[in-house]
Formats: structure tokens, sequence, C-alpha cells
């Protein structure tokens, strides 16, 4: 006896809903088993912790390593995105190995990807200056999608303070922008950057 379309549909959806909830707690849990973890190490005597773990956690190791890892750097995933709450445990993992990932939590405009990321000790230095000075510059937006500003808008996330932005006019030519604002920034001329636009 076959069942019903109606009652498959509702039985997809309820896993499916389960799964997203299940999805968006994992990392929460993780931190807190994290935070657990480290009270228990600390308790433990010089020496003891391993065997500890190995009697006492039915995770691996290297969970329990990574449970803590989030604990402690919880602070440099708020700092990396806005959507803390929303990311797997992959997502999560990937933007504390990788210090060049940030996630900004805005849709970037393809003219905004041909520049490259300002990362390094530059960024270091123009974060510093955006902390004793303040941010100068607007972070400019096209159409919803982020045009201009993408060091600005990381910068004031890590630092908590409240981005200044615009709203460009509708009829300006994004990759004109783009370029009038980067082509200086990346010590390129603009036919190479237009080249790797794919645009003659």
């Amino acid at each position: 006896m076959k069942t019903d379309l109606v009652v498959l549909a509702t039985e997809i959806n309820r896993h499916h809903q389960e799964f997203e909830k299940a999805a968006e707690s994992a990392l929460q849990h993780a931190r807190e088993a994290g935070e657990l973890l480290l009270q228990a190490k600390e308790q433990c005597q010089h020496g003891d912790w391993g065997n500890w773990l190995k009697e006492n956690f039915n995770g691996s190791d290297r969970t329990a390593q990574r449970y803590m890892t989030f604990a402690n750097r919880w602070s440099e995933l708020e700092a990396k995105t806005t959507r803390v709450a929303d990311l797997s445990i992959r997502e999560a993992i990937r933007l504390l190995t990788d210090s060049s990932v940030v996630d900004l939590g805005v849709e970037i405009h393809p003219a905004l990807s041909i520049i490259p990321e300002f990362d390094g000790p530059g960024y270091e230095a123009f974060k510093a200056d955006i902390a004793e000075s303040g941010q100068v510059v607007p972070i400019a937006f096209f159409k919803g999608q982020l045009l201009d500003g993408r060091a600005r808008l990381r910068a004031c996330r890590e630092l908590g303070i409240k981005p200044k932005t615009i709203n460009l006019d509708e009829n300006i030519d994004p990759i004109s922008y783009v370029l009038s604002m980067n082509v200086c920034r990346t010590h390129r001329p603009q036919d190479d950057l237009l080249d790797d636009m794919g645009i003659e």
C-alpha cells in the first residue's frame, strides 16, 4: 500500500525542519561542550588530562580539541561573520583556519571580485588607523550589493564600530566606479584589471 503524497510531503518537511534546527544548533553545542572541556582540563592534575578524557568523553581527542578551539576562539568567529548562529561546523573551521576568509554577511558585487583582498600587515595597519582616527571613507553599496569598502567593512566589524555606508545612484557604471576607487591601491594599470574582468 502506497503512502499518500500529502503524508509523504508532511513527513519530508518535518525531517527537513528538524535537520535545519540541528544544523543551526550544532556549533553552539560544540562551543558549550568546549567550554566544559576547558573547565575539566583545568581541574585535572598535571598529566591526568589525557586519561580523564579517554575515560569520560565519548568522542575522539581530535573532536575534543576542536570543541575547545571553538570555545577559545568564539570571538574570532563573531568578528569574521554576522551569522555565527547559522554556521555549520565545517564553515566555522574554515573561518578559523584560513585567516584570509572573512564572511562579511553581505553580497559582493561581481565588479569588486577582481580587486585583490587587502590582508596581512597592510590590513592590520589600516585597521589600526580606523581604530585611532575612525572610518573616513564610507562603504559603498550598489543595488544592495557591496561595491567598495570591503576592507573598511571588515575592519569596522572586527573593531565593533558601526560602519558608515552610502547607497550609490543606480545609474552609475559599477565597473568604472570600482576601477576609479581601486586602481591606485592595487598599483595595477586599469587595462590589466579590465583584462582580468574579461572586458576589452
